[in-house]
C-alpha cells in the first residue's frame, strides 16, 4: 500500500516529493525590472542586495565576470547579450579571477560562477528560518512537476493499472463516473478471485456515496 501513497517515500514522486508541483526561481522574478543595470540593483532576489556595493565580494565577482566576458555592469540588463544573461542566471564552468580586498587583506580567488539561480537555490535550501524561506519563495513560481505531471506518485506506481486506469486516474473520477467504471470493469477469472472482496467493499461504499 505504501507504494500508492504520495505521503510515503516509497510511493512519492522523487522529483517533487509527492507534492505534484515544483517551486522554481525564475529570471523574471529575480530581475523584475530589466531596464535597470546590475549597478543600479537589477538583481532583486535576497542575498544579492550587495551586488551594487563596490566593497562586497559579490560585486567583485560580477566585476570579474564583466571583465572576462566583455560586458558592463552599467548596461541595462535587457540590453545585455543573451549569452551574458544566461551566464549571469545559470552560471559558467569557465573560471574567472576575482580580485577582492577585505578585512583579511587582498587576494585573487579563481572561481567558476555558479549562477544567480543556483546560488539562490542553495541559500534557500540551507536557511533554517521559515521567515527567510517565505521571502525566498516570493521569487519562485509554482509549476506542475515534469516527472509525474502532477500525479504525485513515482512512475512505477503509476504504471500499475486496473482496467485501463492507474490509481491517480481512478481517484480523479467523479462518484458517478467511478461507479460506471467499476460496473464496466472487465477482469480475468484470476483477477476476479483476487479482487472479489475488495471490489465488493468498494462497490458498496461507492454505491452509498452515489445514493
Amino acid at each position: 500500500p505504501r507504494s500508492f501513497s504520495f505521503n510515503n517515500p516509497f510511493g512519492a514522486c522523487p522529483a517533487c516529493f509527492g507534492l505534484g508541483y515544483c517551486m522554481e526561481f525564475t529570471e523574471d522574478l529575480i530581475i523584475p525590472d530589466r531596464s535597470l543595470s546590475i549597478s543600479e540593483g537589477a538583481i532583486a532576489v535576497m542575498g544579492w542586495q550587495s551586488s551594487k556595493d563596490k566593497g562586497s565580494f559579490t560585486n567583485a565577482t560580477l566585476r570579474a565576470l564583466a571583465e572576462h566576458f566583455g560586458f558592463s555592469l552599467d548596461t541595462p540588463y535587457e540590453k545585455l547579450p543573451e549569452k551574458i544573461r544566461h551566464i549571469l542566471i545559470y552560471g559558467t564552468t569557465e573560471e574567472v579571477n576575482v580580485y577582492y580586498e577585505g578585512q583579511r587583506g587582498k587576494g585573487i580567488y579563481p572561481i567558476a560562477f555558479e549562477g544567480i539561480i543556483s546560488n539562490t537555490q542553495r541559500r534557500y535550501r540551507e536557511t533554517a528560518s521559515e521567515l527567510m524561506k517565505q521571502e525566498y519563495e516570493s521569487f519562485m513560481t509554482i509549476t506542475p512537476c515534469d516527472t509525474c505531471k502532477g500525479m504525485r506518485l513515482k512512475q512505477s506506481s503509476l504504471a500499475v493499472t486496473i482496467g485501463d486506469k492507474n490509481i491517480y486516474e481512478v481517484t480523479n473520477l467523479s462518484i458517478r463516473s467511478l461507479q460506471e467504471y467499476l460496473q464496466t470493469l472487465t477482469l480475468t477469472n484470476k483477477q476476479q478471485i483476487i479482487g472479489k472482496q475488495i471490489l465488493k467493499e468498494i462497490n458498496a461504499r461507492v454505491g452509498f456515496l452515489a445514493e
